[in-house]
């Protein structure tokens, strides 16, 4: 059997990360507090941008590029961001 993790990729850091937020729709405060979120951490986002809603309307999804310098804070924003109010997923 082969070894399906033999072929594993590892993070070189600093990394241009590209993450989408699948949020609640009802939750209008997304954007500042994905802002905030950043700044908090001395981060700069490249692109914030609202994507798509569900056919239901009731998810809609937030596309974020930023440059991170390293693991610890690609982490520390990692679980920030999936904590956020209204916040399902961070893909």
């Amino acid at each position: 059997m082969p070894d399906i993790f033999q072929n594993h990729q590892v993070l070189q850091f600093p990394l241009v990360w590209h993450a989408r937020l699948i949020v609640q729709a009802e939750f209008a405060t997304t954007r500042e507090g994905i802002e905030q979120t950043f700044a908090a951490m001395g981060l700069t986002l490249t692109d914030l941008t609202q994507g798509s809603a569900s056919s239901g309307g009731r998810y809609c999804t937030w596309q974020i590029s930023a440059n991170i310098p390293n693991l610890s804070l690609f982490r520390a924003i990692s679980k920030a961001l999936a904590d956020l109010p209204g916040v399902k997923m961070l893909l």
